[in-house]
Formats: structure tokens, C-alpha cells, sequence
């Protein structure tokens, strides 16, 4: 039984299988790897609550160094709403509305400029304060890892000052077909071609680990016709080393 499989069989309720997500890392053994900080510091944003609550106890039961905000990340900060399992914690596939359904709860939504904003402390739904993380004058965030169900866009754009600025070394993301319904039918191109205005230079990420260019010269308009109806990763950096360590993944 791997780490995570034990975290999440002491969970109450016991975590869902879904927790694996598509790559089923509950099931492969831990990877050994070496942070480049003296003391890393980890922030997790979830949108659902009984996903907030699982996230909370696997972070108490494990003593890692990371926050979990009862909060979701968007474009800007506000409410967006969702539906909840509490009975199945660990579902990951459940994505956010701008609008109330039947059934949908509301839940305060942050934007990460906000989130790293001296000014951006704002309070959520109901008066609920999100939190904040301040940077200082030369203070950098190392990675940023988006998973968002088709928002991953919006959750972008909502850092655009951060981006800019060039205060984001590293950022993981994912492209689905969800895409189109939430930020518009070529929303992969404009993303792509915007990051590249902003120096950031994007591969797609291969399951086996191996990186392919995907913007500036390298952009192909067939990606869109081969990748628009799927899933798929992309990694991206401003920074030369890290692209020049990328490029040899090709």
C-alpha cells in the first residue's frame, strides 16, 4: 500500500477513489524528490467543501507544510457556485457555475493576484475573509499547479499581474475539452499566444514525461484539431535555465 493509499484509508469518511485522478498516483510508489528551499511552503485552493475538509486531514495526518483555503480561484474574486458529495470525498470531476442551480452552493472565489496582493485581502461570500499571501518587493512564487475543470483559463488570466511581472517561476496546467464551454472555442490558442506575449515559453506535457513546444514559432494550428476534443498538460516557465532543461525533454 503506497503513502497515499494509507492517508486516505484513515480519512473519515474514507477518501474516494476518485482521489487518484487520471494518473492514479494513489497507486504508484513515492518519489523521492528534493525541494530547491530551505523551508517550501505549499498553498492548496479547493472549491468543494468535503474536498476542503479531506485536504485538511491528509495535511494534518502527514505534517506537511502546506495551507488549505476554503476557497475557489478564478479570474477575479467574488462567488461562484458548485454541487457537493460530502458522501464521496475525493471526486475531483465536479467543476464551478457563475450562476445558482438547483441544488448548486455558493462558495467565495479569489483571484491569485488578489491572493498575492498586499491590497488584494478581500472578503468572500457572506463576509468569509479568503486569505492572503502578500509578496514581498522581490519575492517570487515557484510553481503554480492548475487543475480546475475547463477553468484553468480564467484561473490564468486571474494572475495576469503576477505573470507580467514575471513573480511566477513555474506553471503547470491542464486543457480539456471543458475549455470551449468556459472560455471560448480557440480559448487554447489566445492562451497560449498571450503567456508567449508575456515570455513565458509552454510544452505540452506527454504522459511518459516527455515535453513538446507548444507557442511562439512552434505553435501548430493542428494542435487545435488534435488536442481540442482531449485532455493534455502544459508546462510553462519565463526562466532560460528551466526552458533549456524543458527542451532537452523534447
Amino acid at each position: 500500500m503506497t503513502l497515499m493509499s494509507r492517508l486516505m484509508d484513515k480519512t473519515s469518511p474514507s477518501c474516494a477513489k476518485q482521489c487518484c485522478g487520471v494518473c492514479i498516483v494513489c497507486r504508484k510508489g513515492r518519489i523521492a524528490q528534493r525541494a530547491n528551499v530551505e523551508q517550501p511552503h505549499l498553498h492548496a485552493f479547493e472549491l468543494q467543501p468535503s474536498n476542503v475538509l479531506l485536504l485538511q486531514q491528509i495535511v494534518n495526518l502527514s505534517a506537511s507544510p502546506i495551507d488549505v483555503h476554503d476557497v475557489a480561484i478564478s479570474n477575479e474574486s467574488g462567488v461562484l457556485y458548485t454541487q457537493d458529495n460530502g458522501a464521496a470525498a475525493g471526486y475531483e470531476s465536479v467543476g464551478a457555475s457563475r450562476k445558482p442551480s438547483r441544488g448548486s452552493i455558493p462558495r467565495p472565489s479569489l483571484s491569485l493576484d488578489d491572493f498575492l496582493s498586499p491590497v488584494g485581502c478581500r472578503t468572500g461570500h457572506q463576509g468569509q475573509q479568503a486569505g492572503c499571501l502578500p509578496l514581498a518587493s522581490g519575492q517570487h512564487v515557484q510553481i503554480v499547479s492548475i487543475d480546475t475543470e475547463g477553468w484553468d483559463a480564467l484561473v490564468l488570466h486571474g494572475m495576469q499581474r503576477s505573470l507580467a511581472s514575471h513573480r511566477v517561476e513555474f506553471i503547470e496546467f491542464e486543457y480539456s475539452r471543458a475549455w470551449k464551454r468556459v472560455a471560448g472555442e480557440i480559448s487554447m490558442q489566445q492562451t497560449l499566444e498571450w503567456l508567449h506575449y508575456l515570455g513565458y515559453v509552454c510544452f505540452w506535457h506527454g504522459n511518459r514525461g516527455q515535453l513538446a513546444e507548444a507557442n511562439g514559432e512552434c505553435w501548430l494550428p493542428d494542435f487545435h484539431k488534435r488536442i481540442s476534443h482531449r485532455w493534455s498538460n502544459l508546462v510553462c516557465s519565463y526562466r532560460a535555465d528551466l526552458v533549456d532543461e524543458m527542451r532537452k525533454l523534447q
